[in-house]
C-alpha cells in the first residue's frame, strides 16, 4: 500500500500499479477520479513502463519517459 500524496499523481499511478501497490491512500474527493484511471490501466504496459523508467539515469529521462509512454492501450501519454 501506499499513503502520501504520489497516490494522487495520475503519472505516477502505471508505475505504482506495475510495483504491485493495491491499496492507495488519497483525500475523499479525489479517490473517484483515481479509481478511473487505475480502471483504464493495462498491467503489461504499466510494467513496459516501469521497466524503461527504471533503465533511466536521470529525473528528465523519467519525465520523457513518462510523457512518451503509455500504460493505456491505444491512449495518448501519460504526461
Amino acid at each position: 500500500g501506499l499513503c502520501g500524496e504520489l497516490g494522487e499523481v495520475a503519472e505516477a499511478l502505471p508505475l505504482l500499479v506495475a510495483l504491485g501497490l493495491d491499496e492507495i491512500s488519497a483525500p475523499a474527493n479525489r479517490i473517484a477520479a483515481i479509481k478511473r484511471q487505475i480502471r483504464l490501466l493495462d498491467a503489461a504496459c504499466c510494467k513496459k513502463m516501469l521497466d524503461q523508467v527504471i533503465s533511466c539515469a536521470t529525473r528528465e529521462d523519467v519525465l520523457s519517459t513518462l510523457r512518451t509512454g503509455t500504460a493505456v492501450p491505444g491512449k495518448i501519454p501519460m504526461m
